[in-house]
């Protein structure tokens, strides 16, 4: 390619790794569930880069999940956007929500017909939520809940065993690039983390 017109999705703030990347001739993607996106995150971005023919200097933008979600991921993925950068300065590094990604994907895979809340396990009995409308456009902000709520359409990771939630085991990044065309999506990369620190004294 000879101008930088590509556009890279990267999640590693959910469950497993899922990377797209999009150029005029296509686009292509990877999505696991796998855990440790740490261990297969370069291996599988090379891969993909080289089965669409586009190096760093072809990128124009890195669309980066930003939380909230897993701590390491999240400083993983901008980590690797910032890498990126440093090799091309002329791309732009846009944040997305995770929550908001994955209420897209819903949208697009489930079609419900009311606003639904999506909910990640957030460990220690509790749950990051935010509620969307049918198109997935926010209603509420995101929050980190002691008991997740129960009413409406709940949409939850899997592990998080929510008696009324339809389970979600992936974010897909291809969704990213839907959201990113949401102008009011972009954030700045940076990470998002709404749960309240804990910690004990050192005696």
């Amino acid at each position: 390619m000879n101008t930088a017109s590509a556009t890279l999705a990267i999640d590693c703030s959910f469950a497993g790794l899922s990377l797209a990347l999009h150029t005029p001739k296509g686009t292509t993607s990877f999505t696991t569930e796998a855990p440790r996106s740490s261990d297969i995150l370069p291996t599988e971005l090379q891969r993909l880069m080289q089965q669409a023919n586009v190096t760093v200097h072809d990128l124009a933008t890195i669309l980066v999940a930003i939380g909230p979600g897993s701590f390491t991921g999240i400083r993983l993925g901008l980590a690797t956007a910032e890498a990126f950068k440093l090799l091309n300065p002329s791309i732009n590094i846009l944040g997305l929500s995770t929550l908001q990604a994955l209420a897209t994907q819903i949208h697009a895979q489930h079609q419900p017909a009311t606003s639904f809340t999506v909910l990640l396990d957030a460990a220690g009995g509790q749950a990051y939520a935010q509620t969307f409308s049918a198109t997935a456009e926010p209603l509420t902000n995101p929050e980190c809940l002691t008991v997740p709520p129960t009413e409406g359409t709940l949409f939850a990771q899997a592990s998080l065993m929510h008696p009324t939630a339809t389970p979600i085991t992936t974010l897909n990044a291809l969704y990213m690039l839907h959201l990113a065309q949401n102008t009011a999506a972009h954030l700045l990369p940076q990470p998002v983390y709404i749960k309240p620190l804990t910690y004990k004294k050192v005696q």
